[in-house]
């Protein structure tokens, strides 16, 4: 595996198989599996701990690799609805500005009448 796996950024399940690699690998350094292997088949032990590391380590990868996917897709998703979201703003705005200034054109167009007091239209 060329890349690394960061393991504090795991969720539950990348972490139960990480655990579960653990134990796998743990199981196998033991004394009584070494001793089977120990005088004359010591490489074939060293090959099938690397299997046993290898295995979990592609499960891992594929799991990590799939969810940044899925985090990827999502991203998408949200910032898509946030453009639409600020679009449809700006068209509200659109429409108010458009609005305000068609009222300041209607109110400027009609005459202002002044009003007198009644004492003095005599």
């Amino acid at each position: 595996m060329n890349t690394k796996l960061n393991i504090s950024t795991f969720t539950r399940e990348e972490a139960g198989v990480w655990v579960e690699m653990k134990v796998a690998l743990k199981s196998h350094k033991s004394y009584s599996v070494r001793n089977a292997y120990y005088p004359l088949n010591m490489d074939k032990w060293d090959i099938e701990h690397k299997n046993i590391e290898h295995t979990y380590h592609a499960k891992l990868q594929n799991m990590v690799s799939e969810r940044e996917k899925v985090e990827k897709e999502e991203k998408q998703r949200e910032n898509e609805l946030e453009a639409a979201h600020a679009l449809l703003i700006m068209k509200k705005k659109a429409e108010r500005k458009k609005a305000r200034v068609a009222w300041k054109e209607n109110v400027t167009n009609t005459p202002i009448v002044l009003r007198r007091s009644s004492r003095f239209c005599a």
